[in-house]
């Protein structure tokens, strides 16, 4: 396998025969000095790219069909861990750190702590969350049952796997969440960078 990306490989074997290299197959040979050879190797290359787009289809299709069953698909999100049900199916089930994710959700709901509060006492638990992963968490409607996904199209499913929190409780923190937003501001000057907004566009003016 030298690529699958068809047009950019042949554009790439074209680069490298400049230069002297010759890009051979093992297991289909054709003599690349002719322009027969030529032709045949471009083939080859372009469907390779085909074979791939089709791989890639009838994935995506199960990985579509999966969600639509309320079937989790990929590495499983921080308070659940990947294993298999008795009929061998991937599935997702709470782990040790799901009782504390519980508890980021009850702190910001119940006491009204910040999420830099929120985070300090994970850590104490051994739970060591970048501020954004956090944020990320009290979105993500997986940890109240629910599964949302971009092959899904904006449908939201009731999943398979345990939810770690009521939907009330997720719903009362992304009001709380939603209510901080409101009083964020954007800070456009900023001394760590001080070319930002220096170039303009010469028609409309904006940085």
């Amino acid at each position: 396998r030298f690529s699958r990306s068809g047009g950019n490989a042949i554009a790439t074997v074209e680069r490298l025969k400049r230069k002297g290299i010759r890009v051979l197959s093992v297991t289909q040979p054709t003599d690349t000095e002719t322009s027969a050879g030529t032709f045949f190797q471009n083939i080859n290359l372009i469907f390779s790219k085909y074979d791939n787009d089709q791989r890639r289809e009838k994935a995506i299709t199960g990985m579509r069909q999966r969600l639509l069953k309320g079937y989790w698909i990929g590495t499983a999100p921080i308070g659940y861990k990947n294993t298999r049900n008795e009929n061998n199916i991937p599935i997702i089930v709470l782990s040790d750190k799901a009782k504390w994710i519980r508890k980021a959700f009850e702190w910001k709901a119940n006491e009204g702590l910040r999420n830099a509060d929120v985070l300090t006492r994970l850590k104490k638990h051994g739970i060591e969350l970048q501020k954004q992963h956090l944020s990320k968490i009290y979105k993500n409607p997986t940890y109240c049952g629910l599964i949302a996904h971009n092959l899904l199209e904006g449908k939201v499913v009731k999943g398979h796997h345990p939810p770690i929190v009521s939907k009330e409780l997720f719903l009362k923190v992304n009001g709380i969440q939603s209510k901080n937003n409101q009083n964020y501001r954007h800070n456009k000057q900023n001394e760590n960078l001080p070319l930002k907004g220096f170039t303009k566009c010469s028609k409309c003016g904006s940085p």
